[in-house]
């Protein structure tokens, strides 16, 4: 099974774009303050979040098997961080789906899940490593219908908490960021269970950049794209950049070099190298 099978929504923050990658068009909008775009993240220097009402939202009910990925870097640690939620913070309703947070006590980062939109039975789950301060974090949670488990850069960092329940189909909104000091830089939600191995294949690398003829032409024609293995010259990706000229491709690992090969839109190949490989930090 491929990595990105059963994906419902990915969203990899390069150049601040919120547009969903996994197809389900889960494209998000700023509400409160409006991140800060780095590079390929986006942070908060006051609280504000992206989010997509229930109603616009494809495949984000999730329930076991699921699992959730982010990469994120934290400013500080010494407030508690609303990282994802479908879920009523500080409202009095039983809407309580999935809440993913970084709780200040103990610089851990766990995930509360309720079967019933209620606070009985609530499950919560937290790692064991403690987090610091502006240190990059790959974070996976994995509900297999089981237990549920969190990987930490690659490798489990809990004590598996049983959880055999479904997660409530809540009529919140999905929202990801809040509070200031919250890098984000991928988010990622699969209706299936990942595996160990598939833990340690994240986050996912990607290129990106832009097709400067088609950025120079002002034609607004669609150009095609090949990105090659420069070693084996096999194709591992393609698509097409819109008027923009922008593209961007997940493909493995982060030292492999790559060629990008255009298309114009009369067929004609131009080779050259238009983009560089994007890390995700």
């Amino acid at each position: 099974m491929a990595l990105l099978d059963n994906i419902q929504g990915y969203w990899a923050f390069i150049g601040g774009a919120y547009t969903d990658q996994s197809g389900n068009s889960n494209t998000l909008s700023e509400s409160g303050a409006s991140p800060t775009v780095s590079g390929n993240n986006i942070n908060w220097t006051s609280d504000g979040y992206l989010t997509i009402v229930d109603a616009s939202q494809t495949g984000l009910d999730i329930t076991p098997p699921c699992s959730i990925f982010i990469r994120f870097k934290l400013d500080d640690v010494a407030e508690v961080k609303n990282i994802i939620w479908k879920y009523p913070i500080g409202v009095a309703e039983d809407t309580r789906a999935y809440w993913i947070l970084m709780n200040s006590s103990t610089q851990k980062i766990g995930i509360v899940v309720s079967p019933n939109g209620g606070t009985s039975p609530l499950t919560t789950l937290y790692n064991t490593t403690a987090l610091s301060a502006a240190a990059w974090y790959n974070v996976l949670f994995v509900l297999d219908g089981t237990d549920i488990r969190i990987y930490l850069n690659g490798s489990l960092d809990c004590t598996p908490a049983a959880y055999t329940s479904a997660i409530y189909n809540s009529s919140r909104p999905f929202n990801l960021g809040a509070q200031d000091g919250i890098h984000l830089s991928q988010v990622l939600v699969w209706s299936r269970a990942l595996s160990s191995g598939e833990a340690a294949d994240l986050p996912l690398f990607r290129i990106s950049g832009v097709l400067k003829e088609k950025e120079s032409d002002g034609s607004g024609a669609a150009y095609d794209y090949l990105i090659i293995n420069r070693a084996t010259n096999a194709v591992v990706a393609n698509g097409t950049a819109g008027a923009t000229g922008i593209y961007s491709e997940a493909v493995g690992d982060e030292t492999t070099e790559h060629d990008i090969i255009m298309i114009d839109p009369a067929g004609t190949y131009n080779p050259k190298v238009v983009g560089e490989r994007v890390t995700g930090v």
